[in-house]
């Protein structure tokens, strides 16, 4: 079953509540780029929200960024959630030659609205105060999965500009870079081309001579590159304007995409026809390639990938003149074999907005797969979708060392709110297709569409993950005492055995609700003589 998460737009429908305005971003909203410059563009928006299942809709959130249009949007990596609708979104515009590409940071918190957007980095700014790096109108945005790292890729310079990324508050402001090094020369030169990072010192560009390169980014010194794969152009002519994208989200499938289009006109064979294709590479296999496909006829022009927390990739659509900015939707791509070739359907189509456009997906997905990366669950809950085999393993690792014997400040998973709160944690479990549960990234109360791994701050003994610890929790512990096990059967110390230290835990909490003062609870030597009896009695049963 192809999994479908419920957010604000479709919440209602449902019979869900929709989460308040002053919310802000939610999980699986998509940041589409516009055109300001365009006569087409309605309300003057830089960039627009689209929001929904299994069609997309215009929220009415938006926001007005101080130069002509975003080519490129990404939102960061914040407490090690992949592309974090609570972190910061970074719009990237185009530029023009003589003063090149910016940065800008936009707000996620939406206080107002239109949302704030700072613009936080330009050539002239930067240049005037640190050593000069080359002006180039930009494409490609991309930020490390340990948030620490921006890259942009050069159109003038055909090259790569790697900066160190200090995020902002999430509300417009605060965003920086610098230690700004560049790589000349390496791309194809008046082409806009897209990048991922592989982990959190190698970055994979999709060039427009048809090569997949690697740049290798050192702690200091120059960057270098090499070249991992190559892949057929869709185009014929030096004359050719490409445009490439790249998307990779180990959490969602272990492949590498690439997409390709060309302007309509652009040099293609047969002229005057649009270009769209799709390659597939596995890293873990030295880049093979998996497969390729066209998509001529079911979209527009392609500009900018991202993939769904469901494992559906999105793919915006070049505006201009009287064609209206788009996105369409390869559903579950997830799986390569499901990618047919013409396979993309509308999403989303605007009423009147014209656009470049980039965009990018609010994934709201722990990592829980990138080295040097931690997780910070604050106070969250969260439902990690999956795709194959069960990541429960991997996860509960994550957590044992993120626990780090009850500081909870280890590295893997950890939360800054259970270090600062004595009693709480993370409760984990699995949970299955159409089950219901609280997902504060997406709003609220949801229902999942696919098997995944649930992850929820809550009270240490909370084995049912109901924010409360009773005696349901205490007779899940009794029926697995001494035996191994998980949180969901009572180890709440993320030893793997369910044994007296866990009793003590939950017995510390027992008849407490998170959030609430505690009330009068039974002494732990009282709720032990009852542990003895059902040990008894499991004895017994047993025998």
């Amino acid at each position: 079953m192809r999994s479908v998460i419920i957010s604000a737009a479709a919440a209602a429908a449902v019979g869900f509540c929709a989460p308040a305005f002053a919310q802000g971003l939610l999980k699986n909203d998509q940041a589409l780029g516009l055109s300001l410059v365009n006569p087409l563009n309605n309300g003057g928006n830089s960039v627009d929200v689209v929001r929904g299942q299994p069609n997309g809709a215009n929220v009415g959130l938006s926001w007005t960024a101080p130069q002509a249009f975003i080519q490129s949007t990404q939102f960061d990596n914040l407490d090690g959630f992949r592309h974090n609708p609570k972190g910061n979104l970074v719009g990237l515009t185009f530029g023009a030659t003589a003063t090149g590409g910016t940065l800008i940071n936009l707000d996620t918190r939406f206080a107002a609205n239109p949302g704030t957007a700072t613009e936080f980095f330009t050539f002239a700014n930067y240049n005037a105060s640190n050593p000069p790096l080359t002006v180039s109108r930009l494409g490609g945005v991309a930020i490390s999965p340990n948030n620490s790292r921006l890259a942009v890729i050069g159109s003038d310079t055909a090259g790569a500009i790697v900066f160190d990324y200090t995020a902002g508050d999430s509300v417009g402001g605060g965003a920086a870079v610098a230690n700004g090094r560049e790589l000349l020369g390496t791309f194809r030169t008046g082409a806009t081309q897209g990048s991922t990072w592989i982990d959190n010192d190698n970055l994979l560009v999709a060039d427009g001579n048809g090569n997949l390169q690697v740049v290798n980014v050192p702690a200091a010194g120059a960057l270098t590159n090499s070249t991992v794969a190559t892949f057929p152009l869709p185009y014929t002519t030096t004359t050719a304007s490409p445009f490439t994208s790249v998307a990779y989200e180990p959490t969602i499938s272990p492949f590498v995409y690439v997409s390709v289009s060309q302007f309509t006109g652009g040099g293609g064979t047969p002229a005057n026809t649009a270009f769209n294709r799709m390659y597939v590479f596995d890293p873990a296999n030295s880049y093979a390639s998996v497969g390729s496909i066209d998509f001529n006829t079911s979209t527009q022009t392609a500009r900018e990938l991202a993939f769904g927390s469901n494992g559906d990739l999105y793919i915006s659509q070049f505006g201009s003149g009287t064609v209206t900015a788009s996105i369409d939707v390869f559903r579950g791509a997830f799986n390569p074999a499901s990618i047919t070739t013409d396979g993309s359907v509308d999403y989303y189509t605007s009423a009147g907005t014209a656009s470049f456009n980039g965009t990018d997906v609010a994934l709201a997905h722990p990592d829980y797969k990138t080295a040097g990366v931690n997780v910070n669950l604050r106070d969250n809950a969260t439902a990690v979708e999956y795709f194959g085999a069960s990541p429960l393993a991997t996860i509960k690792s994550k957590l044992q060392t993120g626990y780090a014997g009850g500081a909870w400040n280890g590295t893997g998973i950890n939360s800054s709110v259970a270090a600062a709160t004595p009693g709480t944690g993370i409760g984990y479990k699995e949970v299955a297709a159409l089950d219901v549960v609280t997902d504060t990234l997406a709003g609220g109360t949801i229902t999942v569409g696919r098997s995944s791994i649930y992850l929820a701050y809550t009270l240490l003994g909370d084995a049912n993950i109901d924010r409360t610890v009773n005696i349901s929790d205490f007779a899940t512990l009794a029926a697995a005492f001494n035996t191994p096990g998980s949180w969901s059967n009572g180890d709440f110390n993320y030893d793997g055995t369910v044994n007296i230290s866990d009793f003590s835990v939950l017995a510390a909490n027992f008849n407490r609700t998170l959030g609430v003062p505690r009330a009068a609870v039974p002494e732990p030597a009282a709720i032990g003589a009852v542990l003895a009896l059902a040990l008894v009695g499991k004895r017994s049963r047993r025998q």
